[in-house]
């Protein structure tokens, strides 16, 4: 484990255990038995592009690949089983999309050793590093060369001195929270200030979906990257959620922040009985019991909200925004220099009674802090919004945007 717990949460759960039909599991077993003897890095961009639940056609694809799903965001690996062996880390590299971890498995689950999802450290050459899959980088440096700036993601630290991401609960410097305890959809956390080096990035986040039992008597790590400097934020804790028939163990789930003042991350507990205690959990885990033979619930229904970024000053967003940071560059570009940006969103069960925030984040500057869009107008459940972003700077920039229902 990387660093100590902040403080340690002891989740001690003792109920009998329930006879009857397992979970059932949307598993189609492509990807085979994952065994991790050795440390171990899995190159998240060596998916698939595809739904998550076709088998993938592309004659470059093989079994262990996985399969980027864009409409979910998310990467989805259907595996028969997963060991990681006593001593052995797992990690990730990440996906261009950044996008999250989605195990789906048919069979068991035993962490003996380390999964690794923790954000990443802060650069003293300024740079934004990368979160942890599904989390997102920490604010540039002015040892860059350019202003220092904002967190990224949707509890990015504000610009200034040692603010904090922030994501189950609220970091340093006041952004908000965000997600849900069913953290449904799956999103990993958010990242600190940068100063004069850039900050700490948000820690990644993992779905492990399983129809058997999951055993966890090593560690499962979604902590948020720490700063390089005194000055500069640390990232928000990441997020882990297991559904399973049975979850057993001593081990250790953390999606702690990346210092004390950093906001936590959420971890998810759903299954069909414990009879036997987990270990150390921090930040305190959500649980819900699921009946026998229920079926688990992997991404959001068809009926709950959903937001997206339609245009910027007329041009169309594509349908995967990326926000590398990297060649090219850019999703959208925009002609002229600093001037004003129009924001037009469309929401998907987001009654017009809802508040929606837009938000910009520099690569080079304080960016423009969550800001209420303008209802426009409904038509079925679809509801189109609006918002003018006024003297945005030349050069490249993140915008997002959240819907806080009534």
């Amino acid at each position: 484990m990387r660093r100590a717990l902040n403080s340690l949460v002891f989740l001690a759960l003792l109920v009998p255990a329930v006879a009857g039909a397992q979970l059932v599991v949307p598993s189609e077993d492509w990807d085979g038995s994952l065994t991790i003897t050795t440390d171990t890095t899995i190159d998240l961009a060596q998916a698939a592009d595809g739904v998550w639940s076709t088998l993938p056609t592309d004659p470059q694809w093989s079994s262990g690949d996985g399969i980027y799903d864009a409409g979910q965001w998310a990467l989805v690996f259907h595996y028969t089983d997963v060991t990681i062996d006593a001593g052995a880390t797992l990690d990730f590299g990440n996906h261009p999309s950044g996008a999250p971890v989605i195990w789906v498995i048919s069979g068991d689950v035993t962490v003996e050793g380390t999964i690794d999802l923790n954000g990443g450290t802060g650069d003293f050459d300024g740079y934004p590093v990368e979160g942890g899959p599904g989390g997102f980088r920490g604010g540039n440096g002015s040892s860059l060369g350019v202003p220092r700036g904002r967190g990224f993601g949707p509890g990015g630290a504000a610009e200034g001195a040692g603010n904090d991401g922030s994501y189950g609960s609220v970091g340093a410097g006041g952004a908000p929270t965000y997600g849900s305890d069913e953290i449904i959809p799956l999103i990993g956390g958010s990242g600190g200030s940068g100063y004069v080096a850039s900050g700490g990035s948000g820690g990644g986040a993992i779905a492990i979906v399983c129809g058997g039992t999951v055993t966890i008597n090593g560690e499962i790590l979604a902590q948020g990257g720490i700063a390089a400097d005194n000055s500069a934020g640390r990232g928000s804790g990441g997020g882990i959620r297991i559904v399973a028939n049975l979850v057993t163990g001593t081990g250790t789930l953390d999606a702690a922040g990346g210092d004390q003042n950093a906001g936590v991350g959420r971890i998810r507990l759903e299954n069909v009985s414990y009879p036997s205690p987990l270990g150390q959990v921090f930040p305190a885990a959500s649980v819900q019991s699921l009946s026998p033979g229920s079926s688990a619930q992997v991404f959001p229904a068809s009926t709950d909200p959903l937001l997206r970024i339609v245009s910027l000053n007329g041009v169309s967003v594509p349908a995967d925004p990326q926000a590398t940071l990297g060649f090219p560059w850019q999703d959208v570009a925009l002609d002229g220099g600093n001037g004003d940006v129009t924001v037009v969103l469309e929401g998907t069960n987001v009654p017009a009674t809802s508040t929606v925030n837009v938000f910009l984040t520099e690569f080079g500057g304080a960016g423009v802090a969550p800001t209420p869009a303008t209802f426009v107008s409904v038509a079925g459940n679809l509801s189109t919004w609006e918002i003018t972003l006024s003297s945005v700077d030349n050069g490249i920039s993140a915008i997002q945007a959240r819907a806080i229902l009534p």
